[in-house]
């Protein structure tokens, strides 16, 4: 009977605490933080054993590069995926889709790996709008829960805007006017 009230308690415990808590990043931030900006179209992806942790690694062509210097191609390493039979998740990372327009925030780490940023957060996906229209640049925001600068939660809303609207305020924050 006590085993079963410490299972229960572990258990209760266990959904009542959040999957992942993640520091909100501003525009600003993901503009000043990033190593590179990328406007590309996933064209693959396989995984990567680091240490403990499988990665997806997707393969972008690089259209357009917004930030920092990047060739043709760049692999985006995402935490999470199935390597050797062992399957690993992790809240708040995102997955892409093979053939989709996105635009990356990316940090790379001092071993050459390459992240985005806050996870989620330094993604946005590029909806086309038809021939000669620009195109829309969207996200979703996040269901994780997220802190602000001091410490308080905040939601991450929506995004969704036009290209050349969203091109001049990342240059804005960038200091190119």
């Amino acid at each position: 009977m006590r085993w079963c009230f410490v299972l229960f308690l572990f258990f209760a415990l266990c959904l009542a605490s959040p999957a992942a808590t993640l520091q909100y990043l501003t525009l600003d931030d993901l503009v000043a933080q990033s190593t590179a900006i990328v406007r590309g179209t996933v064209t693959g992806s396989h995984t990567v054993l680091r240490g403990p942790v499988v990665y997806t690694a997707y393969s972008l062509s690089v259209g357009e590069t917004w930030k920092g210097s990047v060739g043709s191609t760049v692999d985006v390493a995402v935490p999470g995926g199935v390597s050797s039979g062992v399957r690993q998740t992790f809240a708040g990372a995102p997955m892409l889709t093979a053939g989709t327009d996105y635009l990356v925030f990316l940090w790379t780490s001092k071993s050459g790996l390459n992240v985005i940023m806050g996870l989620s957060q330094g993604l946005f996906e590029l909806l086309s709008q038809g021939p000669g229209l620009d195109a829309m640049v969207a996200q979703s925001g996040s269901s994780e829960i997220m802190l602000g600068a001091m410490g308080r939660q905040v939601s991450a809303r929506p995004i969704h805007m036009h290209l050349g609207e969203f091109h001049a305020a990342v240059r804005r924050a960038m200091g190119v006017h």
